[in-house]
């Protein structure tokens, strides 16, 4: 083998060794790639799964409201309810007692208070 024939064989050994450095470097950068992107697809599906089990949640927690403030509504029916009653009770009462007191009762319940009330007169 010449010297030419020397050079140009150490020129392909040399393009050879290029090449599968790209090669391997190639296969580094995609391998990172494909790794980063594998990782992204996994967070993803976990972030969907999360988000599923939370919306879950929050239905349950949308019909249990629903349910919550129909029974704050019934309660408040009633207690409107007592509150018109009181009214009324108030009005039977104004109504009974709307005339000017007796002359003789505002004496009697000055001499003697418990009179006034146990309904013995004297």
């Amino acid at each position: 083998m010449d010297l030419l024939e020397r050079e140009i064989e150490v020129f392909r050994l040399c393009v050879r060794i290029n090449r599968l450095r790209y090669e391997i470097v190639r296969n580094y950068r995609m391998g990172k790639v494909q790794g980063v992107a594998s990782a992204m697809a996994k967070l993803q599906h976990k972030l969907d799964d999360r988000a599923e089990k939370l919306l879950k949640r929050v239905e349950a927690a949308d019909v249990r409201g629903d349910a919550a403030f129909e029974k704050a509504h019934k309660k408040l029916d009633g207690d409107e309810q007592a509150v018109a009653d009181v009214e009324q009770f108030i009005a039977s009462l104004e109504g009974s007692n709307g005339g000017d007191p007796l002359e003789d009762s505002v004496q009697s319940s000055a001499q003697d208070p418990q009179a006034s009330w146990s309904g013995d007169k004297k």
